[in-house]
């Protein structure tokens, strides 16, 4: 499977001097991982393979499933403890019901469109104070019009399944539909023999994976139960994903510097950020440069560092950088460029030249 010819873009010009990356880090693409339906699995064995690779996921919960814990489902506390760790924790609705099936109704009405989102994401903001819920995955992968207008009014974005493998189109770094992100579910072979029975499915994942990249593309897979391959014949379950084939895909996942590896609702927000972002109050001299960078989005909500790239003097060789995120004393110039991260409205920032 082949990527685009054409290299993608590698960042937005907010004047002839700054540069907002399309991606964070300046990585070529994103990837979310998501994590469907609150299972007890996702605590007991994907938290901690994520751990490992360093990764953050979006885990997709059901909040009625979340009051009844048993053998499969969680509890609140297992994925109070996700977000703790720095996941995200968003809405697969309160009952993963048949949205299309449901009248819109309103907030305060059971049985409703409208209820089934707006009670889980305030439930899930009322469990996790400080925490907001930015996005949504459909029940069933299933939405319409209406749906999505309802949806909107309360998340950010909304996951979708619907990829064709063979005609891959991931969702691009401005996604002309936020209530429709576009993702892939991984197919495994029945029955479930041997783990190398899996690995055709890994290498169509590298290859959906290395189209992402050349196209500069957000990639997002979706997830469900996740068990030890021994364990997988016996456990059912929709599209299980085993163990060691999770692992195996992080890991090459993890060898690749181009991808970067965020939840739903961190990529939604960069690129939201980034599309709205501007330069004011520009001023340069030989050895100082001076600006704001704002983006006049809701402060509350979209607190997201954009990655930045400044164009300097061709005889700066290290800069000193005020008013940006987590930057060392002394940062180098390479290409003429120096690289950080920066929150937009916070205030202003410098670059001096260092001798």
């Amino acid at each position: 499977m082949q990527g685009s010819a054409s290299a993608p873009e590698t960042g937005r010009k907010l004047n002839d001097s700054v540069t907002v990356r399309t991606w964070l880090g300046g990585r070529t693409s994103a990837l979310s991982l998501t994590f469907d339906d609150s299972s007890r699995d996702h605590t007991l064995h994907v938290k901690p393979l994520l751990a490992r690779f360093g990764f953050k996921a979006t885990f997709f919960v059901i909040t009625s499933a979340l009051d009844a814990p048993d053998d499969h489902n969680g509890d609140w506390d297992e994925f109070i403890a996700l977000a703790a760790d720095g996941h995200e924790i968003g809405s697969h609705t309160v009952s993963h019901r048949h949205l299309c099936e449901l009248p819109p109704g309103d907030p305060s009405r059971p049985e409703t469109r409208e209820y089934e989102l707006a009670f889980s994401k305030a439930e899930i903001e009322r469990r996790i104070p400080g925490r907001r819920c930015l996005s949504m995955s459909y029940p069933y992968a299933e939405s319409d019009a209406g749906i999505e207008a309802l949806t909107k009014r309360y998340y950010l974005s909304g996951r979708i399944g619907h990829l064709n493998p063979e005609h891959p189109a991931w969702n691009t770094a401005s996604p002309a539909d936020w209530m429709r992100i576009v993702s892939y579910v991984p197919h495994f072979p029945t029955p479930r023999e041997t783990p190398a029975g899996d690995l055709p499915e890994l290498e169509r994942m590298k290859n959906l994976l290395d189209v992402a990249v050349a196209r500069g593309q957000w990639a997002v897979i979706m997830i469900h139960s996740v068990v030890p391959f021994d364990r997988v014949a016996s456990y059912g379950g929709y599209e299980t994903m085993s163990t060691e084939w999770l692992a195996a895909l992080c890991g090459w996942v993890g060898s690749r510097d181009e991808i970067w590896v965020d939840t739903v609702g961190h990529v939604t927000l960069y690129a939201r950020e980034r599309d709205a972002a501007r330069v004011e109050g520009f001023a340069a001299s030989n050895d100082k440069m001076e600006f704001s960078l704002r983006d006049g989005l809701d402060k509350e909500v979209f607190d997201q560092a954009l990655t930045l790239e400044v164009g300097v003097p061709g005889d700066w060789r290290k800069a000193r950088v005020i008013g940006a995120a987590s930057l060392p004393d002394a940062t180098d110039v390479t290409g003429g460029h120096v690289r950080f991260d920066a929150v937009p409205g916070e205030g202003k920032i410098r670059l001096e030249k260092l001798l």
